[in-house]
């Protein structure tokens, strides 16, 4: 805790790091559809939509890259 008071530095990349994870969070939540889809109750389905939407991510990154795109690589915006 001693630590965790004294320097700033490791506040700032926590807080940093947090900050992405909460953006990417809310990223799946509101274009990805992770929640909105759920139709079905169980650990099973639940980890089945979970794997679809993060792959549907990870096909639309590589797509971008396949075409030259670097920035916004999960941007689904003029992908076609």
């Amino acid at each position: 805790m001693k630590e965790w008071k004294e320097n700033g530095n490791l506040r700032k990349r926590y807080a940093k790091e947090r900050n992405g994870n909460e953006g990417f969070n809310s990223y799946l939540k509101n274009h990805a559809g992770f929640e909105t889809n759920l139709h079905r109750k169980g650990k099973r389905y639940a980890f089945f939509h979970t794997t679809l939407c993060l792959l549907a991510l990870n096909l639309v990154a590589l797509t971008r890259l396949q075409n030259g795109v670097t920035d916004n690589l999960i941007s689904v915006a003029y992908l076609t």
